[in-house]
């Protein structure tokens, strides 16, 4: 919470005469002497009590906001001054509402620059080198001996959470200070909590250059996945054994959770031997794993060393819980691994700056609605960005003068209350321009010259050199040298596959070719489709069907602008965008793979309320009539295990049912998932009244009219215009009035 609170002065100190929301439930929270902390050994009453205070302080927040829409607005300066121009200086009649700002934690705009910054620290150090994994053991003595009045493990986060957390700081000191593994120059980590409460927390190490893990030998040093030997290593065996020992799963245990009906076990275990570590292709090594005939007996079945999971002696002996240590550094394409460990608040080092990027008079003002604007456009104060000031500070610094735009936060620091830069005294800070797409023109090529010219003084300075000057920003880069041929299209590409998924890539892809006409667009395909295609062939599909794949892909993009795949001449062969084998490899997609008869046996493990929520929708799957459920209940309840046997039974009698969720962490969980926005097609801004692009015609239109039953998991996080527009969008495909066009709806 950031609110502003009146002060009061009690014998010449000022002191607050409030608190916020979420420093008084930090004070509930606190730990006292027995008898004054009756709160916290309520048992399961005292989770709910969390989660309430929770959503109120995230209400609160959300709220602010809200009610605040109306005083305040944003525009460009450029527009304010056309206004006033025109004759209008009331700022309530120009510009548009702040829906959600950057600074709201875990909102988009949050989640994204979080990434982008992390992804700018892999541009300035290279690779990560470890990748470490520490889950809480609810079984630790510090835990233990907190317990009173009954109080039983799970109902007591705040004690495991408090514990846990004093462990990290111990784990990050040993890794960032002590440096057991290496010299460590950058750091990323993130806490995140168990579908059943237990927190854990992944950290990713970038080393100097000096202590890059380039051979077996140093794998050897830090990872090792072998069973220790118990005669000379007792208490590190007995961690081992109890928690990085995987399975056992496969023949010995076909029903293990980690089980996949097609492909076996999901973490690819068991392993094979190895008397050697070896390095993989773009993957974690192969660890040494000798056949020396050490079991041991494990969940009933016994055990050796094909079945440990990587860890460290030295962490696994000092923390007696779980703790997965991988090497990394020859993943080659590493945002994947870093948007694994990002899914929610996490800790980076160095800092990151997102430096403003905006042509000349082009930069977003905020204001209040009932400002006057004269006196906006008057104020020298407000025409101030880092990338105005950073041309002021070139004119008059000679050092600067030797700076690129992006270097520049690693030597001056960026006051944001005098909108001034002064040079950096202590602590290691980088810089990232805001990313651009081509489209943008004029701005993308100012973005090129920022990134290759040091010590510009103004916006014009670009466009002279050598005595010839040029009227644009594309001129100047061609001027400079920086554009040859499809050059820029290049660039833009080489830098995207570095953050951006294989979704965003094609979009990418298919706006390079609709606005910036390269000249050789085959060549383009052929150096980048190996990314395009990735998320592909890592659902085991062959290349050649991976590239048709993506090819479609790009033309449903291109479609909207009233373009075809084929126009460009990207492949040798014609690219048959046939909506009917769309329809059936859709279709496909969703009836085949998944294992119905352990779907069936989870009905038999039904308690009263789950099968009674099982038996109606069923209910109304089978009368082919209409329903909309809301299955209500905290985490851990069991919604996702009635979720999987009704989707079972469902597909079962080969029926069309699709599973959705709000988030993408949510969706993983369910057989083949997908998150609402990808499976409806719901725009990521969902600002008053929005529509789904699916059209009656298309494939998705059709299998969406085919499906019998469609779970859509944690809709209530999703906004009521998005809702709408999803139940506008059945309507209208099944030329149906009913609520979400007469469907089996489970929410």
């Amino acid at each position: 919470m950031h609110f502003f609170y009146p002060y009061a002065v009690f014998n010449g100190m000022r002191k607050r005469s409030q608190v916020s929301c979420r420093e008084y439930y930090s004070y509930k929270l606190q730990i006292r002497p027995s008898g004054k902390s009756e709160l916290l050994h309520t048992g399961r009453l005292f989770q709910q009590y969390v989660v309430d205070m929770y959503v109120k302080i995230e209400t609160t927040r959300l709220d602010y906001f809200r009610s605040n829409q109306k005083q305040i607005c944003a525009e460009l300066y450029q527009g304010i001054v056309d206004s006033v121009q025109n004759g209008e200086t009331r700022g309530s009649k120009i510009g548009k509402k702040i829906v959600l700002p950057q600074t709201f934690t875990c909102g988009h705009r949050d989640m994204l620059k979080r990434y982008l910054d992390a992804m700018s620290i892999v541009q300035r150090y290279e690779k990560p080198d470890i990748f470490l994994t520490i889950t809480c053991n609810p079984n630790w003595p510090e835990i233990m001996q907190e317990l009173k009045h009954n109080d039983e493990i799970q109902n007591r986060p705040d004690l495991i959470a408090r514990i846990f957390r004093a462990k990290l700081e111990e784990l990050k000191n040993d890794s960032y200070k002590e440096n057991i593994f290496g010299s460590v120059v950058a750091h990323r980590y993130m806490i995140e909590f168990q579908k059943r409460g237990l927190p854990h927390a992944h950290l990713l190490l970038i080393f100097n250059s000096a202590h890059k893990i380039c051979c077996a030998e140093q794998v050897d040093m830090i990872v090792s996945c072998e069973i220790p030997d118990k005669n000379k290593y007792l208490h590190l065996h007995s961690v081992i054994v109890k928690h990085n020992m995987h399975g056992p799963c496969g023949n010995l245990n076909p029903k293990n959770v980690c089980m996949l009906s097609s492909s076996g076990c999901k973490n690819k275990y068991p392993k094979d031997y190895c008397n050697s570590t070896i390095f993989g292709d773009n993957s974690y090594p192969l660890y040494r794993r000798r056949g020396n005939d050490i079991s041991i007996k494990v969940r009933g079945q016994m055990l050796d060393n094909r079945w440990v999971v990587p860890y460290n002696p030295y962490l696994s002996t000092k923390f007696d819980c779980h703790i997965n240590v991988e090497v990394c550094s020859s993943i080659k394409v590493v945002k994947y691994l870093y948007k694994y460990v990002y899914k929610g608040h996490d800790q980076i080092y160095p800092t990151v700056y997102a430096l403003q990027l905006h042509i000349k008079d082009h930069q977003h003002v905020t204001y209040n609605s009932k400002d006057d604007l004269s006196v906006i456009i008057g104020n020298e104060y407000t025409r101030r960005t880092m990338l105005t000031e950073f041309f002021q500070m070139n004119e008059v610094n000679e050092f600067a003068r030797t700076l690129l735009y992006r270097d520049f936060p690693t030597h001056f620091v960026w006051n944001a209350t005098g909108k001034t830069w002064t040079p950096r005294k202590q602590h290691i800070v980088l810089g990232r321009i805001v990313t651009v797409n081509p489209s943008e023109g004029e701005q993308y090529f100012l973005r090129v010259l920022l990134n290759h010219i040091k010590g510009p003084t103004s916006y014009d300075s670009f466009k002279t050199l050598n005595g010839v000057t040029v009227n644009t920003y594309r001129e100047a880069v061609l001027l400079h040298g920086l554009l040859k041929g499809d050059n820029h299209c290049e660039e833009c590409l080489s830098e995207a596959i570095i953050y951006k998924m294989p979704s965003s890539l094609k979009r990418l892809f298919a706006k390079l070719l609709t606005l910036c006409n390269p000249n050789h667009p085959k060549l383009l395909w052929d150096r980048y489709k190996a990314y395009m295609i990735d998320d592909y062939v890592h659902r085991n599909i062959c290349v050649k069907d991976a590239e048709i794949q993506a090819l479609e892909d790009i033309n449903s993009i291109l479609e909207s602008s009233g373009k075809n795949v084929n126009d460009y001449g990207i492949v040798s062969f014609f690219v048959n965008i046939d909506e009917t084998q769309r329809l059936a490899r859709m279709i496909a997609e969703e009836t085949m793979n998944f294992n119905i008869q352990r779907g069936f046996n989870c009905v038999e493990k039904f308690n009263k309320e789950q099968r009674f929520a099982y038996d109606k929708v069923m209910e109304k799957v089978k009368n082919d009539s209409s329903g909309t459920f809301f299955i209500d209940g905290p985490g851990g309840t069991g919604k996702t295990f009635l979720y999987k046997a009704l989707l079972t039974a469902v597909r079962g009698q080969h029926f069309i049912a699709l599973t959705t969720a709000s988030f993408g962490v949510a969706a993983s969980l369910l057989p083949g998932g997908r998150t609402a926005h990808l499976r409806f097609k719901i725009p990521l801004e969902t600002i008053d009244e929005v529509n789904c692009s699916v059209s009656k015609q298309s494939a998705l239109g059709i299998m969406l009219k085919m499906s019998r039953l469609i779970i859509w998991d944690e809709a209530p996080m999703v906004n009521r215009c998005a809702i709408e527009a999803v139940d506008r969008m059945f309507r209208d495909i099944t030329d149906c009035n009913l609520p979400f066009g007469g469907k089996v709806i489970v929410f």
